[in-house]
């Protein structure tokens, strides 16, 4: 991320260096020969087809993990509540095993949910990583074919100011939709 705002701030630099240059020297040129587009990669990955479909099937995996999770506290609860309800009918012994029985599967609980978000976090990388390379693919793609000079990222780049006629999303969507088919 340092080296794109690095590099960001150069090719910035540079473009400015020749406008002043053009400039000073007397002519003023609308366009330097450069043609410039931006992409908003986060709107590519989520209103794609593909970026849907991977979204709706961590979605999945989220309430599977959810009832399992879910499930595991419904018998912590009716344990508890058994114990709390039954308690002087166990002996201190019986009592005992219950309240490790418990605090055993509240252990679980913790490792079981622990578990859960790690998975998903990692699963999330995966999915994003993957579609990010299918994503910049595209965008390499339309850069080459419409001979962009540079095609920077809406939101990584600090471009403070963009004409939203540079803004190529939609292209990118669209290539990808029809690429991922």
């Amino acid at each position: 991320m340092e080296n794109l705002k690095k590099m960001f701030f150069v090719v910035s630099a540079i473009l400015l260096l020749g406008l002043f240059q053009s400039a000073s020297a007397g002519e003023v040129k609308a366009e330097a020969g450069l043609k410039i587009a931006s992409v908003d990669l986060q709107r590519a990955l989520n209103d794609s087809e593909e970026g849907k479909s991977a979204n709706e099937k961590l979605n999945k995996t989220v309430l599977k993990k959810q009832k399992t999770i879910s499930d595991m506290e419904e018998k912590i609860k009716s344990l508890q509540d058994q114990v709390k309800k039954q308690r002087h009918l166990f002996t201190e012994e019986g009592l005992k095993t219950k309240e490790e029985e418990i605090e055993r599967l509240l252990r679980n609980y913790k490792r079981l949910v622990t578990d859960a978000q790690d998975e998903l976090q990692k699963e999330e990388q995966r999915m994003i990583k993957s579609l990010m390379l299918k994503i910049h693919e595209v965008v390499k793609k339309i850069g080459k074919r419409d001979g962009y000079s540079i095609i920077f990222e809406n939101n990584a780049s600090r471009i403070l100011y963009a004409d939203k006629s540079i803004d190529i999303t939609d292209q990118v969507i669209e290539l990808f939709n029809k690429s991922s088919k």
